[in-house]
């Protein structure tokens, strides 16, 4: 359904992040951008987290160039500026990600049933929240930083276990192998949604033809077994009288 690839590409941006900020930043939102398209299919909310993940991703492409550019040409500085404006905007764009994207899986758990998911999915929508509240008034609390860092750190470590913890339940209990197709839900955007029917019937007739091999596969061996049984029980002739 996609919120496998969304754990893995979450993952990455958050915890492999920290080793590689720009470029696990940009390969974790390019994994969670081809899995909100995915889950879109589904629920349209989605569709409209796409908006803040793909200037995410954006950005964390320019950040890794620059990073890549600044590694061979020693030379290369970009300006102050230009770095703490990109940095304002990612932060922003990610609180807006965050927020989306818990009420999104808040909207299509409750529409499905996984009750438990929806109470997560709004308190880690406000944890983020004041978290990143934080992170924007420390600066400019003078004498704050000796408390108020390590409790912004220690916030924002607890909002991403918890936002690994929403996903992964999302995966487990939001439409599993078990249970039965979702409907998908239009946006209203006439170009997407031809893009999402036609996606949708491409996956649809591979299944389909998928599961004719395998059932063909399965009744030949099927006849093949009964033959074989009529052929053992098939009762010998008798000997000739002397």
């Amino acid at each position: 359904m996609g919120f496998g690839l969304l754990f893995i590409g979450y993952f990455a941006s958050t915890v492999a992040a920290f080793a590689f900020p720009e470029i696990a930043g940009f390969t974790g939102y390019a994994l969670m951008i081809l899995a909100l398209m995915s889950l879109s299919e589904y629920d349209k909310k989605f569709a409209y987290t796409l908006l803040p993940a793909i200037p995410t991703a954006l950005i964390y492409f320019f950040l890794s160039l620059e990073m890549l550019i600044g590694y061979f040409t020693p030379y290369f500085t970009p300006s102050e500026f230009i770095g703490d404006y990109l940095y304002a905007i990612l932060n922003a764009m990610k609180l807006v990600f965050h927020v989306m994207l818990c009420f999104s899986i808040r909207g299509i758990a409750s529409d499905t049933g996984a009750d438990k998911i929806v109470f997560p999915a709004t308190r880690n929508a406000f944890i983020y929240t004041v978290c990143y509240a934080l992170m924007v008034i420390t600066p400019h609390i003078s004498g704050a930083g000796k408390y108020l860092v390590p409790a912004t750190t220690l916030l924002y470590i607890v909002s991403i276990v918890l936002n690994h913890i929403m996903i992964f339940s999302a995966y487990m209990r939001i439409c599993d192998e078990s249970d039965v197709d979702m409907e998908i839900k239009k946006t209203n955007i006439k170009w997407y949604d031809k893009l999402v029917e036609k996606n949708a019937e491409r996956e649809q007739k591979a299944a389909d033809e998928t599961k004719a091999y395998f059932q063909a596969k399965y009744d030949r061996k099927m006849r093949q077994r009964t033959e074989n049984t009529k052929k053992s029980n098939h009762p010998h002739k008798g000997k000739k009288k002397k």
